[in-house]
C-alpha cells in the first residue's frame, strides 16, 4: 500500500477499533490465535488506505447494471451493494467453505476459499482481496464431486449409490474405474442441500463395507 511506518499504525489503529480491540497488538493476537481471519484485517486496512478517490482509474470499478447470476444461498459482500459476484471454478466454494472476494477490474468480485492455491500466488495484488461471507439464509441446492476409494468388490457401485439415495442426494454425474492394484475409484457429482449435508454423506460413505476413504474433491488450476 506505500504506506509510511506512522501512516500504518494509525490505520492498523483504526482498523483494530473498527473490529472491537481496544488496540493494534490485541488484533494482532487474535490473528495469532486463529480467532479473526487476517483477511478481515486486511480488507478494511486496504478500504481505509485506499478510499475510492484515490484508486488509479483502471482499477475502479463501476457499479454494474445487472448482478448477474448469484450462487445457491447468497453472498454478502462487505461495503457494497448489488455488486457483481461469481464463484471461482478454480476452487468452488460452497455454502459453508470459508470464503474470501477478489475485486477484479471489470468482472465484479469473484469469489474463492480462503485455502485456494490461488489466493495464496497473489503477492502484490493482495490489496485486491475483501471480506464477503455467506448469507445467513441460504436456500436452494448446489453440486459437488465425491471422491470414493473402496477395495473392488461385487454390489459396491449398489451399495455405494443407494447410501448417497437414502441420505437424499441426487445423482447428476459419475464416474468408476478400478486399478490392478483392486482399488476402485468411484466419482459422482451430487446435488446437496448444506455443508451439513456433505458432511453426513461423506461419513456415511465411509462407513461402505470396503471403503477406506470418501472426500470431497475440490478443483484447483
Amino acid at each position: 500500500l506505500g504506506l509510511s511506518a506512522s501512516d500504518r499504525d494509525v490505520f492498523l489503529g483504526s482498523v483494530a477499533d473498527e473490529l472491537g480491540y481496544t488496540d493494534i497488538d490485541g488484533m494482532f493476537v487474535a490473528v495469532g490465535e486463529h480467532n479473526m481471519n487476517p483477511i478481515t484485517a486486511v480488507s478494511r486496512l486496504v478500504r481505509l488506505a485506499r478510499p475510492e478517490e484515490d484508486v488509479p482509474p483502471d482499477d475502479l470499478l463501476e457499479p454494474p447494471t445487472s448482478t448477474g447470476r448469484r450462487p445457491s444461498g447468497g453472498i454478502i459482500v462487505e461495503g457494497w451493494e448489488d455488486m457483481l459476484v461469481r464463484i471461482a471454478r478454480c476452487c468452488a466454494p460452497v455454502p459453508g467453505d470459508d470464503i474470501v472476494g477478489f475485486v477484479t477490474v471489470g468482472r465484479g468480485v469473484s469469489v474463492h476459499r480462503a485455502d485456494c492455491a490461488n489466493i495464496g500466488a497473489l503477492g502484490e495484488r493482495m490489496e485486491r482481496i475483501i471480506e464477503v461471507s455467506w448469507a445467513p439464509q441460504q436456500s436452494g441446492t448446489f453440486f459437488v464431486w465425491i471422491q470414493v476409494e473402496s477395495l473392488d468388490r461385487p454390489k459396491l457401485l449398489r451399495d455405494v449409490t443407494s447410501v448417497i439415495s437414502d441420505l437424499g442426494a441426487n445423482i447428476h454425474a459419475s464416474s468408476s474405474g478400478t486399478g490392478r492394484d483392486r482399488v476402485a475409484i468411484l466419482r459422482y457429482e451430487v446435488e446437496l442441500a448444506s455443508h451439513d449435508h456433505l458432511d453426513t454423506l461423506v461419513a456415511a460413505l465411509r462407513g461402505v463395507d470396503g471403503v477406506f476413504d470418501a472426500y470431497r474433491l475440490v478443483p484447483q488450476s
